[in-house]
């Protein structure tokens, strides 16, 4: 989402990476929500939008689902 309104974003590039940086999701067009089943373990999830790219580590431990947000504080192009 966008600051300062909060508005929903899409077409947002993502990709997530193992720890050992291979790459085992990628798509160029996602958003405003993405489901991804993905197996124990550690991952980094970058997301661009408006021209900033955001990365951020996760942990998945099998115990149910894990909510990552991105947010950016420039609002929507």
């Amino acid at each position: 989402s966008s600051k300062p309104d909060g508005a929903y974003l899409s077409h947002v590039p993502v990709a997530i990476r193992d720890r050992n940086g291979n790459t085992v999701f990628e798509l160029s067009n996602s958003g405003p929500l993405l489901f991804i089943n993905l197996p124990q373990g550690d991952y980094l999830i970058t997301a661009t939008a408006n021209g900033v790219t955001q990365t951020k580590s996760v942990t998945l431990h099998g115990q149910g689902p894990q909510d990552v947000e991105f947010i950016w504080n420039n609002g929507p192009a």
